[in-house]
């Protein structure tokens, strides 16, 4: 039997963080799981397996390539830094597709400042 909770991020404007925490709805509980290194503002989350949890992007950096993943099972839970995606993203959302990542709808900052000209 799968234990089910809500995970949620959390951005702090007070110290400039985000942290992750989890609700355990069955005993009415939030647990703080860790904090996300000072100014990383991810901008998606997706989940594989039920046991991995990707953050894609930055809020806090304009076009951003950044991902990280947390292995909710692991008996020392941390964010790892990933592979940074092929192209920086700034409008996007993500999707998950046979255990794969898919960042979908992006704009290139290019093509977002050749607007405005």
């Amino acid at each position: 039997m799968f234990l089910q909770i809500i995970l949620v991020l959390n951005w702090s404007t007070s110290i400039n963080k985000s942290s992750t925490n989890w609700y355990d709805p069955k005993n009415n509980l939030w647990h703080f799981v860790l904090e996300m290194s000072e100014g990383y503002q991810p901008n998606k989350l997706a989940l594989i397996s039920d046991q991995y949890v990707f953050a894609v992007g930055n809020n806090c950096i304009k076009n951003s390539r950044s991902v990280k993943m947390l292995n909710l099972s692991s008996q020392t839970p941390s964010w790892l830094s990933m592979i940074n995606m092929l192209v920086g993203r700034r409008y996007f959302g993500v999707g998950v597709l046979d255990n794969c990542i898919y960042a979908v709808s992006s704009i290139n900052i290019l093509i977002e400042l050749t607007a405005y000209i």
